[in-house]
Formats: structure tokens, sequence, C-alpha cells
């Protein structure tokens, strides 16, 4: 898990973009980037 304030920060940016918080914030990224070798 992430720190708390690694997901504070992230749930910020979200909701300045108008997502619902840090786990909306990372599917969007992950979504909008080509995949990685994971």
């Amino acid at each position: 898990d992430m720190p708390l304030s690694v997901e504070k920060k992230l749930d910020e940016m979200a909701r300045r973009m108008g997502l619902g918080d840090a786990s909306d914030l990372i599917a969007a990224i992950s979504t909008s980037l080509p995949a990685t070798g994971q």
C-alpha cells in the first residue's frame, strides 16, 4: 500500500481533475499509459 501522504496528494489531484479519489486517478493514468511489462 502507498504511504498515506502520497495517497492524500493523489486524492487532491483526483478531485482537481473531477475524479473521485486516488484509485480513480490511478485507474485513469493506467488506462492512458501504454502497458508496462507487468
